[in-house]
C-alpha cells in the first residue's frame, strides 16, 4: 500500500494521464498496434502533443538535411516497424538505419570522425567507448531535447551528452531441459561459487565484462568483485565463450552447456517465444545496464537525429520499441511489470546499476584481464586529439 506523498503523486499522475491523453483514433497505426498488443489504454501516453513537440525551426532545418543515420541495436526487421510510427509524426524527417555489433558501432564511427567523416548521426549502446567520444568532443548536448528532463537522473548524462535508450537486465540464462531443480538456481551471486552443480564446464561465461561485472562492482565493491571473479575462475572453472552474447545464448538452448553468465532478458524471451528451452534467473543484485544513445555534434543529419532521439525517449517511442523489440523502457512512468518480460525475477530485487559510465571501467577491465587473460571489451579505441593518432588496445 502506498503512503503519504507517494499516494498523492500517484493520484495526481493518474488524473493527469486520464485527462490529457489522446484518443486511439488520433494515434499512428503502429502505436495503436503496440497498445493493443500490450493491452494498454491510450491514456498511458499522457500529454502526447507535448511529448511530440519540437521547435518548428528544427523541422524546417531537418527537411534540408540528408537522412539521419542511426547505428543501433534493433534488428533491421524490428526497426522497420518502429520507423513508420516516427515518420507518421515527422513526415519530413529522413532516417536511415543500420545494425552492427558493439565493437563496430563505436570503432568505425570513431575512426571515421578522426578522418573528418561522419558515418553516423546517432549511436546507440556505445557505453564502452563513451570516454573516447567524450574526449574527442564528439557528442552533442541533448539537454535541449524537450523530453530530456523527463528521464530520471540515472537514465541521462549529467553533462547532457547521452540519454538512455533502453534498460537491460542480464542474469543467468539456463537450459530448462538440463536444469530442472529450482534449488540449483542461485539466490545470490555467491551461491554460484558454492554449488558444485555449476562446476567443471556446466557453466559458461561470456567474454565481455562491462554488461555484468561493472554493475556488480558498482554495487558490491572492488574487494567482493575481485574475490568473486578469482573464485569463479579457479573453483567453478566455467567455459569462457568468445561468441557474441546472443550467439552464446543460442548455445545454451542447444545444450552446449547448462547455463551462461550472462543473458539479456529480451534476447532470452525472443528465443523462448520461438520454442527454445531457455529460462532466465536473476541472482541478487540484478545487473542492470542503461544503453546510452547520443547524437554526434556537427553531423550532416544532426537536426533529424535530435528529433529522432527526442521521439525515442518519448512515452510513445519507448512503448513502441518495447512492443517491437522487447527493449525495456527508461522513462520512469513505464517502470512497471507490463514492461518486464520476467517481472518475477526483477520486481522487489535489488538492482545493480552503473551510475557513472566511466568511473570504474578501466579498473574493472584490468581486473578482468588479470583473471581471464582476455576480453572482447579490451578492444577499445583511444583517440588522442593532441597527438593526432588513434591507438588500439587489444
Amino acid at each position: 500500500m502506498m503512503r503519504g506523498s507517494a499516494a498523492v503523486v500517484a493520484m495526481f499522475t493518474l488524473g493527469w494521464l486520464l485527462t490529457s491523453s489522446a484518443g486511439a483514433a488520433d494515434l499512428p497505426a503502429g502505436t495503436q498496434a503496440a497498445l493493443k498488443q500490450l493491452k494498454l489504454e491510450p491514456a498511458i501516453l499522457g500529454n502526447i502533443n507535448e511529448e511530440m513537440a519540437v521547435p518548428r525551426d528544427w523541422l524546417e532545418k531537418a527537411k534540408g538535411e540528408p537522412a539521419a543515420k542511426i547505428v543501433g541495436t534493433w534488428d533491421p526487421q524490428q526497426f522497420q516497424k518502429i520507423l513508420p510510427v516516427f515518420q507518421a509524426r515527422y513526415p519530413g524527417v529522413k532516417i536511415s538505419y543500420s545494425r552492427s555489433d558493439r565493437y563496430n558501432r563505436a570503432i568505425n564511427t570513431l575512426v571515421a570522425l578522426k578522418e573528418g567523416r561522419y558515418i553516423a548521426d546517432v549511436v546507440v549502446s556505445f557505453n564502452r567507448s563513451y570516454v573516447d567520444f567524450k574526449q574527442a568532443g564528439a557528442l552533442a548536448d541533448l539537454r535541449v531535447l524537450p523530453n530530456f528532463k523527463k528521464l530520471g537522473a540515472q537514465m541521462r548524462g549529467e553533462d547532457g551528452d547521452w540519454v538512455g535508450s533502453k534498460v537491460t537486465r542480464r542474469c543467468l540464462g539456463y537450459n530448462t531441459e538440463r536444469v530442472k531443480d529450482a534449488k540449483d538456481l542461485p539466490a545470490t551471486w555467491d551461491d554460484i561459487l558454492t554449488n558444485p552443480r555449476w562446476r567443471n564446464g556446466h557453466l559458461a561465461v561470456i567474454n565481455s565484462f562491462t554488461v555484468w561485472v561493472l554493475p556488480l562492482w558498482e554495487t558490491k565493491g572492488e574487494a567482493w568483485t575481485a574475490d568473486f571473479l578469482k573464485r569463479l575462475h579457479d573453483e567453478v572453472k566455467p567455459q569462457l565463450r568468445k561468441e557474441g552474447e546472443n550467439a552464446a545464448l543460442g548455445l545454451v538452448a542447444a545444450g552446449e552447456y547448462d547455463a551462461i553468465i550472462v543473458a539479456a532478458e529480451y534476447r532470452t524471451k525472443e528465443r523462448q517465444m520461438k520454442g527454445a528451452p531457455l529460462g532466465f534467473h536473476c541472482p541478487t543484485p540484478v545487473p542492470t545496464a542503461v544503453s546510452a544513445m547520443a547524437v554526434l555534434k556537427g553531423s550532416p543529419g544532426q537536426t533529424g537525429a535530435m528529433i529522432f532521439t527526442n521521439w525515442s525517449v518519448s512515452l510513445e517511442g519507448q512503448i513502441v520499441s518495447f512492443a517491437v523489440s522487447g527493449q525495456a523502457p527508461t522513462r520512469p512512468e513505464l517502470a512497471r511489470p507490463e514492461f518486464e518480460y520476467f517481472p518475477d525475477q526483477i520486481e522487489g530485487r535489488e538492482a545493480a546499476v552503473v551510475n557513472d559510465i566511466t568511473a570504474s571501467q578501466d579498473k574493472v577491465q584490468d581486473l578482468w584481464m588479470t583473471t581471464w587473460g582476455q576480453s572482447k571489451d579490451r578492444k577499445s579505441t583511444r583517440l588522442n586529439s593532441s597527438h593526432g593518432y588513434i591507438s588500439y588496445a587489444v
